[in-house]
């Protein structure tokens, strides 16, 4: 018996031509309404505006000018030089740390500090409590991790190359502080603008006293614990503003190059302890329990689909939406049980009286890619609506021809991402030495892209290049703006062309079901709809010939019986699957029923005899 794979049902697919099938996507638009309602809360509740204005607030406060004892201004913008940076802590960081803070328009004072409390001095503005003492931590290189010429050995007799882990220096101890791998420090790869350092480093903890990290910063200068072996160093608080539960990870790094020069970095993070309770009560948690309801239906009807179509189904364009969805729905709920869990151990820090400074990488990690997926979620969500909009012929037509256009979209793709590259790469040659625009191959191909956008400073670049400037600029608005964009546009043109002609005569029941119901309902009230006609040629612009109208006869048809189908091939499919199981397993049916006779006639024989 050979096994013959009759055509798959439709199960799930979302339909208006008829009026069983408006009555099916209409449920699955209002269940899909309030998934997508829930969905944008829930999104939206995770990045307030408590979080923007906070971070926001202490990178301003943190980039002030304030006079030195040499009555001259320092601030964070300002940090050239290893000076700069020791003025700017002592001057700076830590009167803000106690609550201090000297203005500009005040010339520098000796500072009269007051001992406090042991919790007083773990507040930070008297409203945020410091998640245990601020540290400072600085990685390293060896000496002598580059070559200098035998001409200069007289003025240089050391040389200490660029920040890599084979130069990176690791003894236990330097200078009174013990050196600590990331895992120790339960720490992440700190971001340069250069370099990303995947090292500890050397690590000076803090105190809550302003005298002592007073006394503490002058002494490290004195000894130079900075000087040319440093590549980075980063002074690091957290805290927690118990009044919306808002964790707060701030990051000063200052990147030190193999010029003695500074690259200044701000670096702060700030999460909600949790973020679906504090936001707005109970209301985001109750949106929060509707999502993961519906996410379990689409589950079902996931797997149902799956069983139903086989693994197919796996690599159909709603199962591209619909799948990491319900994916990333899941790993939310994991992390939320996890960020319950971790609230214990921040509880625990808060009410112990120490000086361990607990660190919120891994939180702060695990917080933004939940927050990115999240964002993922709510845009795979909204675009997820286009599937029920089927029942608008310019969506419908639009939606068709994207699937016509698909290979001549991947080949505009690969013509435009190629001559892209070619310009990324000459731009990040001609002008990567002077312009920011062009200083790396990612920027340089971003500024590419912001070009197509008039985002671009043309005057800058004929600025460094009055002869190759103006060549780059035009040649890449004639090859990209007049030339490939405009193959796409006409791609697409054409693909709508034929999407029109292809099924634009077909009708929609979802206004006709709505209207029939609502007679229905209100017993004659609202008048009697009128049964959908197929839209006549001349609406369409196309000649209606014998052929034409044989094709609209045999589409109407097909549409007409396509929900008996479904039900039936689905039947079909089950029945033809079991006769095949039959079919492989007969031999062994027959078998079986042989030995069972042999065996009855044996027992008989023994009876008789």
């Amino acid at each position: 018996m050979e096994y013959v794979k009759r055509p798959q049902p439709t199960y799930g697919t979302l339909t208006y031509t008829t009026e069983k099938g408006t009555k099916k996507a209409l449920l699955q638009l209002i269940i899909f309404y309030i998934y997508l309602t829930a969905v944008t809360l829930v999104g939206n509740a995770l990045n307030t505006r408590h979080q923007h204005y906070f971070t926001m607030s202490i990178h301003q406060l943190l980039r002030r000018a304030v006079y030195t004892s040499k009555n001259t201004t320092i601030s964070f913008d300002k940090v050239i030089t290893i000076p700069d940076f020791w003025d700017y802590m002592e001057f700076m960081v830590l009167p803000l740390l106690h609550g201090v803070v000297y203005d500009e328009s005040v010339k520098w004072q000796p500072s009269v500090i007051s001992n406090r409390p042991t919790l007083y001095g773990r507040l930070f503005l008297n409203e945020s409590l410091l998640l245990g003492a601020p540290r400072l931590r600085q990685i390293r290189v060896k000496t002598n991790t580059c070559h200098v010429h035998q001409a200069f050995a007289r003025y240089y007799n050391t040389c200490m190359a660029a920040y890599s882990a084979d130069n990176e220096f690791k003894e236990p101890f330097y200078k009174g502080t013990e050196f600590k791998t990331m895992d120790e420090l339960n720490a992440l790869p700190i971001r340069g603008r250069v370099h990303t350092y995947h090292s500890g480093g050397y690590v000076r903890p803090l105190s809550y006293n302003k005298d002592v990290n007073m006394g503490l910063i002058r002494h490290l200068k004195e000894i130079e614990w900075l000087n040319r072996g440093s590549r980075i160093v980063v002074f690091e608080i957290n805290m927690i503003n118990l009044n919306i539960g808002l964790l707060i990870g701030t990051k000063l790094i200052f990147e030190i190059l193999p010029t003695g020069l500074i690259n200044a970095k701000f670096d702060s993070e700030s999460i909600y302890s949790n973020p679906v309770i504090t936001s707005s009560g109970g209301f985001i948690l109750g949106c929060a329990v509707v999502v993961y309801v519906i996410n379990f239906y689409y589950t079902y009807v996931e797997i149902k689909k799956l069983y139903l179509k086989g693994y197919k189904n796996l690599f159909t364009k709603q199962a591209v939406l619909n799948i990491p969805s319900i994916v990333i729905i899941y790993l939310s709920l994991i992390y939320t049980i996890y960020l319950g869990f971790y609230e214990r151990e921040i509880d625990e820090q808060i009410n112990a009286v120490t000086y361990h400074f607990v660190s919120l990488d891994y939180l702060i990690l695990t917080y933004s890619i939940h927050e990115d997926a999240f964002g993922i979620l709510v845009f795979l969500t909204w675009m997820n609506l286009l599937r029920f909009m089927d029942f608008n012929p310019v969506l419908r037509n639009l939606g068709i021809a994207m699937q016509i256009a698909s290979a001549e979209l991947v080949a505009f793709a690969v013509m435009f991402l190629i001559a892209f590259t070619a310009y990324g790469n000459l731009g990040l040659l001609l002008f990567g030495s002077e312009n920011e625009d062009f200083r790396n191959f990612p920027t340089a191909f971003l500024t590419m892209l912001r070009l197509l956008v008039t985002d671009f400073d043309y005057f800058q670049l004929e600025h460094e290049s009055q002869i190759l400037g103006p060549i780059f600029f035009l040649t890449y608005i004639l090859l990209i703006f007049f030339v490939i964009m405009n193959i796409f546009f006409s791609a697409i043109v054409l693909s709508y062309r034929t999407a029109t002609t292809a099924v634009g005569l077909q009708p929609s029941f979802l206004w006709y079901y709505i209207r029939k119901q609502l007679f229905r309902v209100t017993f004659g009230l609202f008048k009697a709809p009128r049964y959908p006609e197929w839209a006549a040629a001349h609406e369409l612009n196309q000649p209606l010939d014998g052929s034409k109208l044989e094709e609209l006869l045999l589409i109407k048809e097909n549409t007409e019986i396509e929900s008996d189908l479904d039900f039936l091939l689905s039947r079909l499919d089950m029945i033809e699957n079991v006769f095949y199981r039959l079919h492989n397993n007969i031999g062994d049916i027959i078998t079986a029923a042989k030995n069972e006779k042999k065996k009855t006639e044996k027992m008989k024989a023994n009876d008789n005899a």
